[in-house]
């Protein structure tokens, strides 16, 4: 996957993780978080799809 943006999200603070890149089939990737961010709110993401276009997803932190 390719990613073209990655939001934090927690209350009323929001963090984007820059800069993001491709992601392998079955591998994984740490990414820092700065400031005071726990481990609950949601991530939003933006994936390139095969076509080039951008599309938007985004899960809940637990």
């Amino acid at each position: 996957m390719t990613y073209n943006h990655i939001t934090l999200i927690q209350s009323n603070y929001s963090q984007s993780i820059n800069p993001v890149d491709m992601v392998a089939p079955y591998s994984s990737i740490r990414l820092p978080i700065h400031g005071n961010m726990s481990g609950y709110g949601k991530v939003k993401w933006t994936v390139v799809n095969d076509y080039g276009g951008h599309e938007l997803s985004e899960s809940a932190l637990k």
